[in-house]
């Protein structure tokens, strides 16, 4: 209904104007006027800035409400190209405003990696607020508009990206991050750049900087690249890219028990997750052998040694070093403390000697065994 009358008012003004009785009429009137400073060059002037005052109320609702269909419904006026277009630029301009604070806001959040409020606030806000501009100013005529839905398209990718790198990236907001950037983009290599970040990130080939991780061995970060490689692998499918990353990380484990070369990965849990599982190992069998004692002792040395080789073997599995190894080193610590406390426990319940064979049954299998247990992890892992 709204847009109905302001195009018949447009129609019926652009009627008038065309219409030689309505010049005579307003000739009339300044002549009636007899004021000496009106001549014949003042209904001139009004021809020229009529148009632009019957364009004045429209353009300034418009303005003040944000209202993208009255900025739109200017261009309805038939009057020259050059008026309706700067009508259209001032009713527009608190749109273009609005597009532009949010880029401001939303590039501050970006830079203080405040990323899960801007993922969740700019698919829609951005979104909404380049349509609303898109309707008043067509980023097809107005490279203004053009230029600010570049800017939020670019804001949106490299959020996604940033995401990414998150120790639990959340996949629905960077999705929806890429399908919102490239839809806003307007520069074809823009969008080509968009699609082929979401594209990696949908086979996980972008969780993997390459680059970064040189770096970080060349720092001894060994389980700080460990725990980077374990979250690229759970979202790549690409069965090579998948050996590529098991590969490195045997590597790293192998060079972490050689001890060839010191671990410098800050606040992770490490050696202490390793202790823990063998302490609470050595607890746990030394009170089943507190409570076996009558059994015959070769029966016990056996069971006690095929007991032992199950902490070896889970030392070297990859899911050990991208999972425990990765806790928090507060953690590791609680978990010595809790494997200690389990290793006294059983002491006082079950005696000294109990105590000693599991330790000794577990040194003992650890060294006889260290190759074949590395050799099973491998394999288990390859299941």
């Amino acid at each position: 209904m709204r847009e109905r009358l302001w195009r018949e008012a447009a129609r019926a003004w652009g009627l008038a104007l065309e219409h030689k009785a309505f010049w005579a009429h307003v000739d009339h009137r300044v002549r009636a006027l007899a004021d000496r400073t009106l001549d014949e060059s003042t209904v001139d002037g009004m021809r020229k800035t009529f148009a632009r005052a019957l364009l004045g109320p429209q353009v300034a609702l418009a303005a003040v409400r944000g209202d993208a269909a009255l900025v739109d419904l200017v261009g309805e006026w038939p009057f020259d190209a050059d008026v309706v277009a700067d009508a259209r630029t001032l009713a527009a301009q608190p749109l273009v405003d609005r597009m532009k604070a949010l880029i401001g806001e939303f590039g501050d959040l970006l830079d203080q990696r405040q990323l899960d409020v801007m993922a969740r606030r700019a698919p829609a806000e951005l979104v909404e607020a380049a349509r609303r501009l898109d309707r008043a100013l067509p980023y097809g005529r107005h490279p203004g508009t053009a230029r600010l839905r570049e800017q939020a398209a670019i804001l949106m990718n490299n959020c996604a990206l940033a995401m990414m790198d998150q120790r639990r990236p959340d996949r629905l907001r960077i999705t929806a991050l890429f399908a919102e950037a490239e839809r806003l983009a307007v520069d074809e290599s823009t969008k080509t750049t968009v699609r082929a970040n979401f594209e990696s990130f949908e086979d996980g080939s972008a969780d993997v900087d390459l680059g970064s991780i040189k770096k970080m061995l060349a720092r001894g970060q060994f389980l700080a690249v460990a725990g980077l490689l374990g979250q690229a692998r759970k979202t790549i499918r690409d069965p090579r890219k998948r050996r590529e990353i098991d590969e490195l990380l045997r590597e790293i484990r192998d060079i972490r028990s050689s001890g060839s070369r010191y671990d410098l990965s800050p606040g992770r849990s490490g050696f202490l997750a390793s202790t823990a599982l063998c302490l609470i190992h050595t607890a746990l069998v030394a009170l089943l052998v507190g409570a076996l004692d009558g059994w015959a002792p070769i029966v016990m040395a056996i069971g006690v040694a095929v007991l032992a080789f199950l902490p070896c073997v889970t030392i070297q599995r990859r899911w050990f070093l991208i999972g425990p190894m990765q806790w928090p080193k507060e953690v590791g610590a609680l978990s010595v403390l809790a494997g200690l406390g389990g290793l006294v426990w059983a002491f006082l319940v079950v005696g000294v000697m109990p105590v000693v064979i599991s330790v000794v049954a577990f040194l003992a299998t650890w060294v006889i065994t260290w190759r074949t247990s590395r050799t099973i992890a491998d394999w288990w892992d390859e299941r």
